[in-house]
């Protein structure tokens, strides 16, 4: 056996340093990344700082008389806001309805409800990453996905100055009972299991990233860069097919005033 001097070793030794630190770079992270419902990207160190969606008017601060409240179904994880109504029989409150309802600008008109929502995730991931000339090329590992959804519905409610008959009253609860199931509908759309599902496959499915290397910048930036703005796109992504079958439910069932269109919508098993 050839006998290697210490200046030999000591040179091999610094070489084998040199290539585990080039070669061999972890990168540990934790990402939150959120999406309103049109798509737009909300990043946060916590995703305890995340504020829920904030409805597009002025809220009611005002409960109506006991004698003039209805019965709805709300679900205990949603927000709900309430806009104020006004009038003295059914079809004034309803005329107040279509005056003060939330505003849609893509439609230029008022509806009587909105859900308005935010949703997205938080990964963990670690990388290790090599230099291939101008570039570094990283092997991406992201684990621990939790995926969140914040809703808040907006709805109409009578003022205290409202002061309906007892049919008025009932008829008013059974355009609120609808309008409430409708929203929901909404809800229900942006928590299916499925987009989602297929959401985070994708972001499973990253396994290399390659990044040009910038001076001045340290390749963990760089890595982490990458990673997040993929995940962002599938994201995005996501949000906007949410987003379209909610459009598409609101255009079958002409905003709920086809109820009978669920079903078709939804499938038999609805």
């Amino acid at each position: 056996m050839k006998n290697i001097s210490p200046v030999m070793w000591s040179r091999t030794a610094v070489l084998v340093c040199i290539v585990l630190v080039v070669f061999a770079a972890p990168l540990y992270a934790e990402v939150f990344q959120y999406f309103d419902d049109e798509g737009t990207l909300i990043v946060t160190d916590n995703p305890l700082r995340l504020k829920r969606p904030r409805a597009a008017q002025p809220l009611n601060t005002y409960k109506p008389k006991k004698d003039q409240q209805v019965t709805l179904s709300l679900l205990d994880d949603v927000q709900y806001d309430y806009y104020p109504v006004f009038g003295r029989s059914f079809g004034e409150v309803l005329s107040s309805v279509q005056a003060n309802g939330p505003y849609d600008s893509g439609d230029n008109r008022r509806y009587a409800g909105q859900t308005r929502w935010a949703t997205g995730w938080s990964y963990a991931f670690g990388s290790t990453y090599t230099r291939e000339g101008d570039n570094f090329r990283a092997v991406v590992t992201i684990s621990d996905i939790q995926y969140r959804s914040d809703i808040a519905v907006l709805l109409p409610m009578l003022s205290p100055d409202a002061e309906l008959g007892y049919h008025d009253l009932q008829q008013w609860q059974g355009f609120m009972t609808k309008l409430v199931e409708h929203e929901h509908d909404h809800v229900r759309i942006v928590r299916e299991p499925f987009p989602r599902g297929e959401a985070v496959k994708k972001v499973l499915a990253i396994r290399e990233v390659l990044v040009p290397a910038e001076p001045g910048i340290a390749p963990d930036s760089l890595v982490q860069q990458a990673v997040e703005t993929a995940t962002a796109r599938i994201g995005h992504e996501f949000v906007r097919t949410v987003k379209a079958k909610n459009d598409e439910y609101d255009r079958l069932t002409e905003h709920g005033l086809k109820p009978e269109m669920k079903t078709v919508f939804f499938g038999s098993g609805y």
